[in-house]
C-alpha cells in the first residue's frame, strides 16, 4: 500500500512540474509566434482589411501598430511552410473583410521547403490549431511534446532551475550587430543555414536536385490552390520579395532571383491578374539600422516598410482588381 502513495506522490509532483515547466521560457518561446492566434479568435468577423502570412523574415517585416488607414495584422510564423500558411488562412479568412488583403511574402529559399524535416516544428501549432484542422497533427505528439513535455522529457527540469532567455526580438528597436558581424551573419545564412539545409549552392546554382524539384512542383500546386481559394472569396494577393540587407541581398544574383523565385511565382499566378513586388534591393532599406541582423528587420525598420508598401501598393491593388 504504501509503495502504491509514494507512487501516487511521484506521479503528482511529476505533473506540477510538468506545469511548472510550461511557464519557463524555454517551453513558452516556441509559441511567441501563436500567442497572437488568440487575439484572433476574439475579433469579430470580417473585420481585417489586411494580413500577411509567412516564415520568419515577414514576422519581423510587418508592423501595423502605427497604420491608421486600415486594419491589418500580421499572422507569419517562423518557420512556416506555404502549405501552413495556406491552412492559417483557410482558418481565419471569416476574419477577413471582403475584398481584404492577402500579402503573401516569398523569401529565396521558401520553394525548396515543401515539408518540415523535424516533428518538433509541428509543436507549435497544437497551440491553436485542432484535430483535422492540420494534416501533421499527431495524438502522441500531442500529448508528449504539447501536453506532458516534461512526463515524456524528464531531463528538462533543468530549465526550472536555469532557464533560456525570452524571446524578445520582435521588441528590438536596434541592430545589437557591428558591420563585421552581419556581414559573418549574412554568411551563416548563405553557407551554414540555406546551403546545407536545401543542398544548393545559391551562389552558383547547379541543377536542382529530385527532391528540389518536388519540393518546387507542390510549393507551385499550393499557391494556385491558395489563389483559387482568395478568388473564391473575394480576397487580393499581393505576392512580395521582402528586403534585404546589402550583406545578405548582395549572395542573390537577378539571375539566381528570377530563376528560382520569380519564375515559380509566375507559373503558379499563371492568366491572374496578381501583383508581385520586389523590395529586396530597395535602397530605402538596406540600412543596417533597420534590422536585427543582416535578414531580421526590427520595430523601426518594420514600421517604415509596412507604411510604405501600404501607401504604395494597397489602393493600387483594388483599383487594378
Amino acid at each position: 500500500m504504501i509503495y502504491f502513495e509514494v507512487f501516487i506522490i511521484a506521479l503528482i509532483a511529476l505533473f506540477a512540474l510538468n506545469c511548472l515547466y510550461k511557464r519557463t521560457n524555454a517551453y513558452r518561446n516556441q509559441f511567441v509566434d501563436i500567442d497572437k492566434f488568440k487575439k484572433v479568435s476574439g475579433i469579430e468577423d470580417h473585420s481585417l482589411d489586411i494580413v500577411v502570412l509567412g516564415s520568419n523574415a515577414p514576422k519581423f517585416a510587418f508592423d501595423f501598430s502605427e497604420i491608421k488607414e486600415c486594419v491589418g495584422m500580421n499572422w507569419a510564423i517562423g518557420p512556416e511552410t506555404f502549405e501552413y500558411d495556406f491552412i492559417v488562412l483557410k482558418k481565419f479568412a471569416c476574419k477577413l473583410k471582403h475584398d481584404a488583403i492577402v500579402v503573401w511574402p516569398v523569401c529565396p529559399g521558401n520553394f525548396f521547403l515543401d515539408k518540415y524535416k523535424s516533428k518538433f516544428a509541428f509543436v507549435k501549432y497544437y497551440g491553436f490549431l485542432h484535430r483535422g484542422e492540420f494534416p501533421d497533427y499527431n495524438k502522441w505528439h500531442y500529448i508528449t511534446e504539447y501536453m506532458f513535455p516534461l512526463v515524456f522529457h524528464p531531463k528538462r527540469v533543468k530549465r526550472l532551475l536555469k532557464d533560456t532567455k525570452s524571446d524578445n526580438r520582435l521588441d528590438f528597436d536596434f541592430n545589437p550587430m557591428d558591420i563585421k558581424e552581419i556581414e559573418k551573419d549574412a554568411s551563416w545564412w548563405i553557407h551554414c543555414c540555406w546551403n546545407p539545409e536545401f543542398n544548393i549552392n545559391i551562389e552558383n546554382m547547379a541543377p536542382l536536385s529530385d527532391a528540389n524539384k518536388k519540393a518546387v512542383k507542390y510549393n507551385i500546386s499550393v499557391l494556385k490552390e491558395t489563389i483559387k481559394f482568395c478568388e473564391q472569396n473575394n480576397l487580393h494577393i499581393i505576392f512580395v520579395y521582402l528586403p534585404l540587407t546589402k550583406q545578405l541581398g548582395g549572395y542573390f544574383s537577378f539571375d539566381y532571383v528570377e530563376r528560382q523565385m520569380t519564375q515559380y511565382v509566375k507559373k503558379a499566378i499563371g492568366d491572374n491578374n496578381i501583383t508581385l513586388v520586389d523590395y529586396m534591393r530597395d535602397e530605402r532599406f538596406q540600412d543596417t539600422a533597420y534590422y536585427i541582423n543582416s535578414f531580421f528587420m526590427n520595430r523601426i525598420g518594420a514600421r517604415k516598410f509596412t507604411k510604405i508598401f501600404i501607401e504604395e501598393n494597397v489602393n493600387k491593388v483594388r483599383k487594378n482588381d
